[in-house]
């Protein structure tokens, strides 16, 4: 076909059929089409859109320029540790996956306790008459014995078998560009403590003495493949929450996920602060550890969708980036290329989000929503408020604490509610759960009894990480006051997401180093009431970049005298 009759039609209106797309598509991909000619096809596409079976086609074609992970299960009456031999795939450019099937049925979870507090929730030990024992001073949690992919699975908490707890989860140790944080008074589990990792007879781990587990090898995760996908916003660390949540539920979490650019922060980057740990995962090591751990965090391989990076450079100096239909195709051909069962998305808008009002971010939610469910995946998504920065802390090192801290219970109500209610909807999409408030329940009773911490250490440990090396932290603290009394009225999110870059936090080109060590505490919400002098937010930076940053911060709040409500922070769903 010709493509500049293809890009005049496109110009011109005109709805494209499936060989149109995928002609076009596939000389690009094979350099028959230069770069030029694609462009104007971009361009043609943002100024008239597309219908939504033609982004499905453009999705499915861009899915099909690179390989595809596909998980399958084996006879169920196979043993335990073996795994079906593999089997070729119809589709040459297709890695197959074989997992086996669990022997039993998956046990009922246990009950979480009637005092839990679902807005900020506490960890404490499983409800009596669970399968699981309570943790007590001086329990432990066995370490996995099992072959690791790239080193020893006690390197996650500093190359001991055992560690204390508070040595896990309290702020780094000093170092000569560390800070000194040693309070952990505020840590929910007993004096003495310990965490280890421990091979069971089901896919999540169960805390207790050392005493009462075995030491046979786990069985391989063989439950529905999943995965999140944010739009981006600022503070935005739910993956790092939510993929052991879900793994400790019985599902396969292999989560592809990006780097920062622009004034939103990435997951690779965030990770990136832990010593060690791996963000550029082979598929093979990506199937392993998701076969083992049951989740993985990793950067997309060039092995998947990759017309999509060749295309999305284009796009970037061509002012077509904030085209729906693109976008779509961009996010949703490297998801599906993870061969997943279900998929929730959280569309953000607001100040700090790439769509800044509801109504862009429901017409893109609903283009990724009815893109996934004609290529026959479950597809749901939550459009959540960005007017403010998720949780309290942003900034590399900085949210990795926050994530900790609320895998032990103890993290921001706003951060714990978003993550719970996507892991209640890939819950209800897969069945692991009859309706939301079951699903929530579980996930509460995986975090309040300690195996979603201990799920996230494993990945981790899979991943090289390493927990207890010092994470970079600035060595200086500094204070944005208020100005008047009055009412934290609005928060300009982007602006803080701006003064993070200029703290070298961030990127202005994807080529920049991250300090990972700075990033801003916010110390008020909207809707609060301020007194004169009061801390309005934190700096972790020299003082040299808090003064070159101070106005910027300081402008990005507004305090009026008259109260203002909160800004609702999950608007609507769509499946």
């Amino acid at each position: 076909m010709n493509p500049a009759i293809i890009i005049a039609r496109k110009r011109d209106g005109h709805e494209l059929g499936l060989d149109e797309i995928s002609a076009f598509v596939n000389g690009f991909a094979e350099g028959t089409i230069p770069d030029y000619q694609m462009a104007a096809f971009a361009m043609a596409v943002y100024l008239n859109g597309m219908t939504a079976a033609e982004t499905a086609v453009l999705t499915a074609r861009m899915l099909a320029s690179g390989r595809k992970l596909t998980w399958q299960r084996t006879d169920p009456n196979a043993a335990d540790d073996e795994a079906a031999p593999d089997r070729p795939s119809d589709d040459e450019s297709t890695a197959v996956i074989t997992m086996p099937n669990r022997s039993a049925a998956e046990p009922k979870p246990p009950a979480v306790g009637k005092g839990a507090n679902r807005g900020k929730p506490h960890l404490k030990p499983p409800a009596q008459g669970s399968s699981a024992t309570s943790l007590r001073a001086g329990a432990t949690l066995l370490l996995d014995g099992s072959e690791r992919i790239d080193s020893r699975p006690e390197l996650a908490l500093g190359g001991r078998d055992t560690v204390e707890i508070e040595d896990v989860l309290a702020p780094p140790r000093a170092a000569s560009n560390v800070e000194t944080q040693s309070d952990t008074s505020d840590f929910p589990l007993p004096a003495g403590a310990r965490l280890e990792f421990a091979a069971t007879d089901h896919d999540t781990i169960d805390l207790g003495n050392a005493s009462h587990h075995s030491h046979g090898k786990r069985r391989p995760f063989s439950g529905p493949v999943v995965d999140k996908h944010s739009t981006g916003g600022l503070g935005d660390k739910v993956s790092l929450i939510l993929a052991p949540l879900l793994a400790c539920c019985g599902l396969r979490v292999p989560m592809i996920s990006g780097r920062g650019l622009g004034a939103t922060g990435g997951t690779l980057d965030k990770l990136e602060s832990i010593p060690g740990f791996r963000t550029q995962l082979t598929l093979a090591e990506i199937s392993k550890i998701t076969d083992r751990v049951g989740c993985v965090i990793t950067g997309a391989s060039a092995e998947l969708a990759p017309i999509d990076g060749k295309l999305y450079a284009l796009r970037d100096v061509t002012a077509t980036v904030e085209s729906i239909p693109l976008i779509t195709a961009s996010i949703m051909s490297k998801k599906l290329a993870e061969g997943l069962n279900a998929l929730v998305l959280d569309v953000k808008y607001g100040s700090g989000a790439f769509m800044k009002t509801l109504g862009s971010a429901r017409k893109l939610a609903a283009s990724l929503v009815e893109t996934g469910q004609r290529m026959g995946v479950k597809t749901s998504a939550l459009l959540t408020n960005m007017d403010q920065p998720l949780g309290r802390m942003v900034g590399n090192t900085l949210e990795v604490d926050e994530a900790l801290a609320t895998l032990t219970g103890s993290g921001p109500s706003d951060l714990w509610e978003v993550t719970c209610e996507l892991g209640a909807d890939l819950l209800l999409t897969t069945g692991k759960s009859p309706d939301r408030p079951s699903a929530r329940k579980l996930l509460e009773e995986h975090l309040n009894s300690g195996r979603a911490l201990a799920k996230f250490i494993e990945m981790v440990a899979a991943q090289g990480g390493n927990l207890n090396a010092p994470r970079p932290r600035a060595t200086t603290q500094s204070d944005i006051i208020s100005p008047r009394s009055g009412y934290v009225s609005r928060i300009n999110t982007e602006a803080l997401g701006i003064a993070v870059i200029e703290l070298g936090g961030g990127r202005r080109v994807m080529s920049d180093r991250i300090d990972h060590g700075v990033g801003l505490e916010m110390l008020v919400r909207i809707g609060d009431r301020v007194e004169l002098g009061q801390p309005l937010v934190r700096v972790y930076a020299p003082d040299n970049l808090f003064q070159a940053v101070k106005p910027l911060i300081r402008n990005a709040i507004l305090i009026r005298a008259q109260p203002v409500k909160p800004p609702i922070l999950i608007s609507e769903r769509m499946d």
